[in-house]
């Protein structure tokens, strides 16, 4: 569980801001842990149209494929919806050729129609942008990103 902004900054590809165009596709995998234990991953897949890339390596289209945990059928699972406009923190998987978002809901936030956030999740340092101007979160993203480059540097 990611505890700053920076953590999942750390772990991702890129950061957009996107509109969702689709309510996406359910799909499952089954999955067999190392220990032998098998279970059923439940998955969406949604169209993202990338309106702006934030920071990191920009999508080599203006659609995506966004990949979510779980099913629009369970009311439980967080899910983007057709029309939503979010910034997503996102890492990119080559053998699916879709993006999933680096530290699941921790990793999305919503952008209303004034430009201000709210975040997919109550974690403190997300929720803490909840009615925040979009460009204030920018200029952190960026701020945290030059505190990570310093850091691997040293």
């Amino acid at each position: 569980m990611p505890q700053t902004l920076g953590d999942t900054l750390g772990w991702a590809t890129c950061v957009i801001i996107g509109e969702v165009i689709d309510e996406g596709k359910a799909a499952s995998e089954d999955i067999t842990s190392a220990t032998g234990f098998s279970y059923s991953m439940y998955y969406t897949v949604a169209g993202i149209k990338v309106i702006n890339t934030i920071a990191g390596e920009p999508p080599s289209s203006d659609m995506i494929r966004y990949r979510q945990v779980g099913s629009p059928e369970v009311p439980w699972h967080t899910q983007v919806k057709k029309g939503e406009i979010c910034v997503f923190t996102l890492v990119y998987h080559e053998n699916l050729d879709q993006y999933m978002a680096a530290a699941f809901e921790e990793s999305v936030w919503y952008v209303d129609g004034k430009n201000k956030l709210t975040s997919m999740s109550d974690q403190p340092f997300a929720a803490k942008y909840d009615g925040v101007d979009l460009n204030i979160f920018i200029e952190d993203i960026h701020e945290a990103l030059v505190q990570i480059a310093q850091l691997n540097n040293n």
